[in-house]
């Protein structure tokens, strides 16, 4: 009898040590599994911010060419007809031109730094269209620290003159807003003019506008541009809650 108690005994410790064998190497190879997923999601995570971080650039270097082309149209149609204010605009436009490539290095800047640059670019415009471009700004200052991507809402005042106040004789008004609600910003400009739908769409400063807000914010960042009565509106909204 004793013999068969010590069989017993004996059984019960190998199935005892079996049991926590096999469960400290399922523990074990479980971890090595969990380990080897988050090493793999921050390898695809690390990729997926090098790829953004690529096309941020790349969308961003696609900004100075067209501004710059637009800035030296302007001074170009004030050459032959006052070239004083032809130097003093070429002055302006070096600042500019400065003051926004470094602006554009940056992934994203203060709000009031774009409204700075926006100003000083309507009033280089406002040279070329003298009369024809009103300017009005309706800016909320608990805006001016929020932070959007450099060169956005440039982007879409140039659009406003290229597509609105140029192709109109009698030009027209220039409207800027900005306010913050909740934790919402949002920006709009308006200006007057028809939307064409294929630009609205497919546009370079649109289709980039678009792209930027998406890689920077996802669902939270939006862009929208619209008909609204005679005057065409485009708007940024970024959720930062």
């Amino acid at each position: 009898q004793d013999s068969n108690i010590d069989w017993a005994n004996f059984l019960f410790a190998v199935f005892r040590s079996v049991l926590l064998f096999l469960l400290w190497t399922g523990f074990y190879f479980t971890f090595v599994v969990i380990e080897q997923n988050r090493a793999q999601e921050i390898q695809r995570l690390k990729l997926d911010a090098s790829a953004n971080e690529i096309e941020l650039k790349n969308l961003r270097a696609q900004l100075n060419p067209h501004f710059l082309f637009n800035s030296l149209n302007s001074i170009r149609a004030l050459v032959g007809l006052d070239p004083e204010q032809a130097k003093s605009a070429i002055t302006r436009l070096s600042s500019l031109l400065r003051h926004s490539i470094n602006l554009g290095k940056q992934t994203l800047i203060r709000f009031e730094d774009e409204i700075e640059l926006v100003k000083n670019y309507l009033e280089l415009e406002k040279i070329r269209f003298e009369e024809r471009l009103q300017i009005q700004y309706e800016i909320d200052k608990d805006t001016l620290n929020c932070q959007i991507p450099p060169l956005m809402l440039q982007t879409i005042v140039e659009n406003s003159i290229k597509h609105g106040i140029s192709k109109s004789i009698d030009g027209g008004t220039i409207t800027l807003k900005a306010k913050l609600k909740d934790g919402v910003l949002l920006i709009s400009v308006e200006n007057p003019g028809e939307l064409n739908n294929s630009l609205a769409e497919n546009g370079v400063g649109v289709e980039n506008t678009k792209k930027r807000l998406n890689i920077l914010y996802g669902e939270k960042g939006v862009f929208d541009i619209i008909q609204e009565g005679e005057n065409v509106k485009a708007t940024i909204k970024i959720d930062y809650s």
